[in-house]
């Protein structure tokens, strides 16, 4: 990992090999088809392979032709690589009938309803990159992605972000809210004025939004009521969150505006003082501050 390797010519030699990191090489050239004595070494020496981090190899061309050469991963991590997923892509993964834990780039909101379409394939998403996507609205499924971890969203117009909590019988669920998601980043997002969405991450730790000049606030009172109103276990927001990070916010006014239901805002604001003393400049303390008091 993180390292400058350009050629790698010695699976054969591996034939017991069963985690492969390759993650952060950005000089890796990697084309499953393009490639034919990469992937002939493939088929010899590395069919028990059952893990393979590509993540942030950013000279990986595809992946077509994985599904055949590696039938026994049970770990493909994507993230942050030059491969985005669409149709070919989702047909690909299909075939990998052992997938448990999967990390993947979408530019496309109608590919990543295709992908929650596929309930074993979005149950491995745990880490989850949008980019350069230009949607009306984005549609995410806390069932479908059920095992999602982590969230990014950079570089997009996106105008709004909706979530549903509904089985593909459109039956309502117990617990509609996503029960691993604890970081997500949101850089650079135009469109929204508000996330009130996030109510939905109840395990949320770790909140960054950073360069996105159309966001006036992050919990909207009215549909933060609309959506405790339906799910009242779901009314206070950011209840183990433990680190935020506002930056580049041209317009926003708040936070949130509903104290009495909010009331555990405050420790937070304990808790981001005592980090921003050490880490952020005074203005940025009282930035923050001012935004939780109401």
């Amino acid at each position: 990992m993180s390292n400058q390797i350009e050629e790698i010519s010695c699976f054969s030699k591996c034939p017991h090999l069963s985690t492969l990191f390759l993650g952060d090489n950005i000089n890796l050239q990697l084309d499953f088809l393009a490639v034919p004595q990469f992937i002939t070494h493939m088929l010899k020496g590395l069919r028990k392979l059952i893990s393979l981090d590509l993540e942030q190899c950013f000279k990986l061309e595809s992946i077509d032709g994985i599904g055949t050469s590696l039938p026994n991963l049970q770990v493909l991590k994507l993230y942050c690589s030059p491969v985005f997923i669409d149709a070919r892509s989702i047909e690909e993964l299909q075939l990998l009938e052992h997938l448990k834990i999967l990390t993947v780039n979408v530019k496309d909101a109608l590919i990543l309803e295709s992908i929650q379409r596929v309930e074993r394939l979005a149950s491995c998403v745990q880490r989850l990159w949008i980019f350069d996507m230009s949607a009306t609205v984005l549609t995410l499924n806390t069932l479908a992605l059920g095992g999602l971890r982590e969230l990014y969203i950079a570089g997009s117009k996106i105008s709004e972000i909706k979530i549903d909590w509904k089985s593909k019988e459109k039956e309502d669920l117990p617990s509609p809210y996503f029960k691993h998601l604890s970081r997500i980043v949101i850089f650079d997002l135009e469109g929204p004025k508000e996330l009130t969405w996030l109510l939905f991450a109840p395990i949320l730790q770790h909140l960054e939004m950073l360069t996105s000049r159309s966001l006036e606030e992050i919990i909207n009172k009215e549909k933060g009521m609309s959506i405790s109103n339906v799910h009242p276990d779901m009314t206070v927001p950011f209840p183990k969150l433990e680190s935020l990070r506002l930056r580049g916010l041209a317009v926003i006014k708040r936070i949130c505006s509903s104290p009495p239901a909010l009331l555990s805002l405050k420790k937070i604001v304990e808790k981001l003082l005592l980090i921003c003393i050490f880490q952020e400049a005074p203005q940025t303390i009282l930035f923050v501050f001012q935004l939780f008091i109401w």
